[in-house]
């Protein structure tokens, strides 16, 4: 993302990658908080160690494995398994649409949104992502 470039268009200014990406600790936390919570058990392929059953320890235990700084390193953001649709909560042909035609969201039908309270601890935080053609798949 930092790396890339809008084409200008109706004469405004092209903005590159980098402006549009934030450097604020807080807003940061949030979102890896919100990940923690919402994303990083089908999309991490690093996993909590001996990961509790209870809710409220496991949430802990994403989010202490989410915040360290080495998260990134060497996770390619899946975790190769299989869930079933009744745990997804979505759609059978969600991923058969415009995830197989691996095209950037800019100029197209794809539109990702992520909301976040103003608290920051992804209790209310939702992502979106909509097209013209599919249903809406929203992750609270």
């Amino acid at each position: 993302m930092k790396h890339a470039q809008e084409s200008g268009r109706d004469g405004k200014t092209p903005r590159n990658g980098q402006s549009y990406l934030t450097t604020d600790p807080e807003l940061l936390r949030r979102g890896k908080i919100a990940f923690a919570d919402n994303c990083a058990q089908c999309h991490s392929s690093k996993q909590p160690a001996d990961l509790p059953s209870d809710p409220e320890l496991r949430k802990g235990a994403w989010r202490q494995l989410v915040l360290r700084d080495d998260f990134l390193v060497d996770n390619y953001l899946s975790d190769d398994e299989r869930y079933p649709l009744s745990e997804l909560g979505t759609n059978a042909a969600r991923a058969a649409g415009t995830n197989a035609l691996a095209r950037p969201y800019v100029g197209t039908d794809v539109q990702p949104r992520v909301q976040a309270d103003e608290e920051g601890a992804g209790q209310n935080s939702k992502i979106t992502t909509r097209t013209s053609t599919q249903s809406t798949c929203t992750i609270r």
